[in-house]
């Protein structure tokens, strides 16, 4: 086993984790929104209702992630393209995202 192959051997570990950060990012959101809506009447509804969803999202990501399958990766990907546009955190965030999404050695595929 090569070097570089144990670069890539965790790699679906280092995004599950990744994942499961983001799903608690998107819970502390979804908790100060919801707190900040008992104290204002005037936010919005919908931002609880998209961390919502974009934790179960991310969970089911992390799953994915950790049984190596490979609609996890790609929807991975799409994220980390998403999270490119987000300039400057997000473009950060995206190409580590990226970088993780990438699970065998593309050595060993030639």
């Amino acid at each position: 086993m090569t070097e570089n192959s144990l670069i890539y051997k965790n790699n679906h570990i280092k995004l599950m984790r990744f994942h499961i950060v983001l799903a608690l990012v998107y819970f502390f959101l979804c908790s100060l929104s919801v707190w900040l809506s008992f104290a204002d009447k005037d936010t919005p509804i919908w931002l609880p209702v998209f961390c919502g969803g974009a934790i179960c999202a991310h969970l089911l990501l992390a799953y994915g992630s950790k049984n190596r399958l490979e609609s996890s990766r790609k929807a991975s990907e799409l994220i980390g393209i998403l999270l490119m546009l987000g300039f400057p955190v997000g473009t950060f965030l995206g190409y580590f995202f990226l970088q993780c999404t990438i699970w065998h050695d593309p050595e060993q595929e030639q």
